[in-house]
């Protein structure tokens, strides 16, 4: 068998929800356009949240770097639009999911 690198997205999401529950990781689905009686058109959504806000793809982007390149995140000026206490809560969750995840 050959070695794979097993990168803990879902570790980290599942750790997130737990530890920073007011940061929303993901979406609700566009379901589609209802027409009601007035002329604009309303969107509606599925209940279910599976499309990955920008917090959630930030959140994947910080493990994969800590994976791939062996070091925190932390202090990257980068916040994908975030607020940067909310980035930098989620590089330092990333770092430690990621650590944690290798010993």
């Amino acid at each position: 068998m050959k070695d794979v690198l097993v990168v803990p997205v879902g570790v980290a999401f599942w750790f997130a929800e737990q530890q920073l529950p007011q940061i929303d990781l993901f979406v609700p689905d566009v379901l589609g356009l209802k027409n009601e009686t007035s002329d604009k058109p309303k969107l509606t959504y599925r209940k279910d949240l599976k499309h990955l806000s920008n917090a959630g793809t930030y959140l994947m982007a910080c493990v994969l770097y800590s994976v791939l390149c062996q070091q925190t995140p932390e202090g990257n000026i980068f916040s994908a639009g975030l607020e940067p206490a909310i980035a930098l809560k989620l590089q330092k969750l990333s770092w430690l999911v990621t650590t944690g995840f290798y010993k």
